[in-house]
This record gives structure tokens, C-alpha cells and sequence, in this order.
């Protein structure tokens, strides 16, 4: 008969075995918890893909990891787990945790992973970065590594950040393959290479099980813009976008404007722009499945981007697609509007003196022939909306935003050393200036919105964003005096803007009724100077 010591003991050691076993509080389903802190061992990875066993469990996945990017510790753990290199900090183009699920399509797309990882960078001053979709075509098409299986769906992550979707005889479930050439590619293993803007659209490759590449087919034909005006004969590029696993590349079968034909990776001539070229993938024998390719002429404008990032100075960035390393004969330079130059792609800094008249300003692209140092061609854009040009010769002193607006921008505040005050996705609001100016220009995922803050800030609609929007209400009024002296602007309910709590620094100030205010990740607080 045990003793009331025994059954003390007996408990004590319940307790520490079921406490010992209780998992960790954000991995809630036992199967994730085995997924997340298991190492890749051969039961949970099958031909180096990370196996789930439904959608659910990969959003729960997704959630989960975005729910612990706040834990090193955590977040650290779960990399490693699937395999990703955490010694060299967190990399975007590996980071599953990127990896977003489209409720209206399922496939998992990084078009505005790549936005909002490229804007934050470009937020934290890195100008050493490019687009995390840096080769849409892709390459080693079969590479086992960083691949996750859902159901029948693979989805593979490549080197350039690319996603891959494939479908395993299965092509119905994605609304986004709305193609006449579906049932023309629907045995197999059908993949989707996504596609970017411009003359590059989604493909689609049927692979046998041997991971050969059968045949592709380009579900659009690629259209050529001539308005650039290239008189050069053009090498066609992309065209090497898929290899086996070995390494080698499929067969492909080039057949010109005057019927002759000729078999290589690359074609064996060049090109003017608007010539049509067939190609013949897999098989070039049985000439069934052809592809209408175009050559590529001269694209400057097509990745360029241009990003106020202080009153006067600009970053200028572009990625030209020359083609192929042994083809490459131009070189990108810039011609900017105050008659200053710079050389090459990648991010440029510019600042305009204070004698520029930044509302004429252009910026001109120009491809360089290597050869003779001449222009091939070139194309100009103007600068970002700028509010006072707008603003010239208008007698309104108010502008009003209208109902239903979503905004996700930044808006630029001017006066001191000037800072960008974040606003998020705030709901539905009418905005209202004063003495001042607002403008609305496209942006990258709704609209965008200058704005000066030289007059009275008249009072919004409540915000109707639900907690996890993560956006803090930042007030102008109710000074109360410190013991510096400073007045400071306690966070209230009087008149608000709104901003992502990591966007607030203390070398950040704004003009508001003619003074200066300094706003600080020091409690949320803003000072008047």
C-alpha cells in the first residue's frame, strides 16, 4: 500500500512528464510541430521536398512562420528545419516564410513578396538588392532542392526566388491558368513558370516522369514594341529557359522567316525587330508542338523605377536584359535632367541643386553600343509626381479624397531634415487638406498619396482596420510641457495620421502651421522644436 509520500512523488512525476510534453504554444497542430522542430529526416522529406499533408496545414505552415518572425530563436529553428542557411542572415529569395497563400488561386505566388521584401529594403537605405524575380524563365527547372509537396502539388523554390507550380494531372484547381492551351498540356507533370510584366508571360512545360522536358508551349504570343525605335539586328534571348537535371538542355529547333531552319540552343542569326521565328522544343521530329517567338528589341523602360527619397534626391534603378554574356554589346547609361551622366545598371543616387527646376525634369536611358560608343536607343520618363507642380497656377486651397479609398503609401512630409510617414491599409476614410496639397498617383499595391502638411489637417473618419493591421494612430494636438521645456504631443484621439510603428525615427521631422515637429520611436511621442 503506497504511503501519502508515494502519491505525492507519483504526481510530482505526472506532472513533469505531461509538462515535459507540452509543446510549444504557437505550434498548435501536433503534425506542424513535428514538421517545424523535426530536422529534414527521410520520413518527412521525400526526393528533397518537404511533404504536407493538405492546404490547411500549409496556411497553418505559412502562419505559423510569419508568427514567429518576431523569435529569432524560433524563426531560426524553423529554417533550419527546412533546410535553409540561417548563418547568413535572412534572405528573401530562401525564406519559405515569403512564401504567400492566394485564396483566390491555389498556387503560391511571390509577386507581392517580392514587392514588399524589395520596398522594405529600400526602406531600411539597402541599395544592394534586385528584383527577387530575377529570372522568370528559370533554370535546373527539376532542382530537388527547397520544394514543398501539398496533395499532389509541388511547389519549387529556386536560386533566383522563382516559384514553380506542378501539377500532377491536375490543372482545374488553378484559376489562374485560363488558357485555350490547357487541355493541350494536362498529362503528366504540367508546370507553370510564372511570368512577369512586359514581353515575358507565364509558360507552361509538360514533363515526363524521367523529368524530360517533352514539349512547352508559350500560352501567349510575346509582342514586340518597336516605339523605342532600335535600328539594330537583335540577338533572341530566353530562349535556353529550361535544362534537365544532368544538366544537359532540350533540343530545340529554330525555323526562320524564309522556312530555313536550324537546330541549337541558340539560333544561329540574328534578328530584326518584328521578324517571327518558330521554335520547336523536345522532339524536333515531330514538329507538332511550336512556339511563336519574337525577338526581343530594346526594352529600357520596362524595369526602371524612380523613388523620391529626400526632397531633392531621387535613386534611379533599372535591369536591362542584354541577353546572353557573350552577347552582351551595349551598356546602360543615364542622362539625368540637370545634364549630369552615370554608367551602368543597378541603383543610382541623384540630388538636383537648388537652381533645377524639378517640374521639367527627365530622366533618359540610353543602350550605349560597345562597338563605337554610339546610342542604339533610348528612352526618357519623367520624374514622380511632384504636388507643388501640380499645385501651379491653382486657385483651390482644398482637395478632398473620396470615400472608399484604400491606401497603402507613403507620404512625404516636408520641412526639417523630412522623413516618410508610413500609412497603412486604413479602411474606408475621407481625407481633407486645407492650405495645402494632395496628390494620387499609382502605386505598387493601391494608390499612393502626397502630401503636404503646410495647412490645417482636418479630421478623418475612423480608422476601420481590425487590430492586426498593425498601424498606431500618431496625433498633432495636446501639447503638454516636459521637463526640458519641449512640448510634446501625447498620442490621443484629436486629429491622426497613420504609420507603421517601425517607421517612426528620431532624425525624422515634419512642417505642420509653419513648425517644425521631431517624431521619435521614443514612446510615439512628437516634439515641437
Amino acid at each position: 500500500m503506497k504511503t501519502w509520500k508515494q502519491f505525492i512523488l507519483y504526481g510530482m512525476m505526472v506532472t513533469v512528464f505531461f509538462t515535459s510534453c507540452e509543446k510549444d504554444p504557437y505550434l498548435k497542430d501536433s503534425y506542424l510541430n513535428e514538421v517545424l522542430i523535426t530536422p529534414r529526416n527521410d520520413y518527412d522529406v521525400a526526393n528533397g521536398m518537404l511533404v504536407l499533408e493538405d492546404y490547411s496545414v500549409f496556411d497553418e505552415l505559412i502562419t505559423l512562420l510569419r508568427e514567429a518572425e518576431d523569435t529569432q530563436v524560433e524563426r531560426d529553428t524553423i529554417y533550419q528545419n527546412l533546410g535553409i542557411n540561417t548563418n547568413s542572415g535572412i534572405n528573401y529569395t530562401d525564406n519559405p516564410a515569403c512564401l504567400k497563400f492566394e485564396a483566390n488561386a491555389d498556387y503560391i505566388s511571390l509577386r507581392n513578396v517580392e514587392e514588399d521584401a524589395l520596398f522594405y529594403e529600400l526602406d531600411r537605405g539597402n541599395q544592394d538588392i534586385n528584383s527577387i524575380i530575377s529570372d522568370p524563365y528559370g533554370k535546373t527547372l527539376l532542382n530537388q532542392d527547397r520544394s514543398i509537396q501539398i496533395e499532389s502539388r509541388i511547389f519549387k523554390i529556386f536560386d533566383s526566388g522563382l516559384i514553380v507550380v506542378v501539377a500532377n494531372g491536375d490543372i482545374s484547381t488553378y484559376s489562374s491558368m485560363n488558357s485555350s492551351n490547357e487541355n493541350e498540356i494536362s498529362t503528366g507533370y504540367n508546370v507553370r513558370v510564372l511570368g512577369v510584366t512586359g514581353d515575358k508571360v507565364d509558360q507552361y512545360f509538360n514533363i515526363s516522369d524521367g523529368g524530360k522536358v517533352i514539349s512547352g508551349k508559350l500560352v501567349n504570343e510575346i509582342s514586340i514594341d518597336q516605339r523605342y525605335g532600335m535600328d539594330d539586328e537583335v540577338q533572341l534571348v530566353n530562349n535556353s529557359f529550361i535544362e534537365y537535371q544532368d544538366g544537359s538542355t532540350p533540343t530545340f529547333k529554330w525555323v526562320y522567316p524564309d522556312e530555313s531552319w536550324y537546330i541549337g540552343v541558340q539560333p544561329d542569326r540574328t534578328f530584326q525587330a518584328g521578324d517571327t521565328v518558330v521554335l520547336v522544343s523536345g522532339n524536333p521530329s515531330n514538329g507538332q508542338d511550336t512556339t511563336i517567338i519574337y525577338p526581343r528589341s530594346c526594352y529600357l523602360g520596362d524595369d526602371l523605377d524612380i523613388t523620391q527619397i529626400g526632397p531633392r534626391t531621387y535613386r534611379y534603378s533599372a535591369s536591362i536584359n542584354w541577353g546572353p554574356p557573350s552577347h552582351w554589346q551595349y551598356e546602360l547609361r543615364w542622362v539625368f535632367g540637370d545634364g549630369n551622366t552615370a554608367l551602368g545598371e543597378g541603383v543610382h543616387e541623384h540630388t538636383y541643386g537648388p537652381g533645377v527646376d524639378l517640374c521639367d525634369i527627365e530622366v533618359t536611358l540610353q543602350a550605349i553600343r560597345l562597338s563605337n560608343g554610339t546610342v542604339a536607343c533610348e528612352f526618357t520618363e519623367k520624374l514622380n509626381y511632384i504636388p507643388e507642380c501640380e499645385d501651379r497656377g491653382s486657385d483651390s486651397d482644398e482637395q478632398v479624397f473620396p470615400n472608399n479609398w484604400r491606401i497603402d503609401c507613403k507620404i512625404w512630409v516636408d520641412g526639417g531634415v523630412g522623413g516618410w510617414l508610413t500609412v497603412g491599409n486604413v479602411g474606408s476614410r475621407t481625407k481633407s487638406m486645407k492650405k495645402g496639397f494632395a496628390g494620387i498617383w499609382s502605386g505598387r499595391k493601391a494608390e499612393q498619396v502626397w502630401v503636404s502638411l503646410e495647412g490645417d489637417y482636418l479630421e478623418e473618419t475612423p480608422s476601420l482596420c481590425s487590430p492586426d493591421c498593425s498601424i498606431v494612430e500618431v496625433p498633432f494636438l495636446e501639447e503638454t510641457e516636459t521637463n526640458s521645456g519641449n512640448v510634446q504631443r501625447n498620442l490621443s484621439n484629436s486629429n491622426k495620421v497613420f504609420y507603421e510603428s517601425n517607421e517612426l525615427w528620431s532624425t525624422h521631422k515634419m512642417k505642420v502651421d509653419g513648425q517644425i515637429r521631431v517624431y521619435t520611436n521614443n514612446g510615439g511621442l512628437l516634439y515641437l522644436d
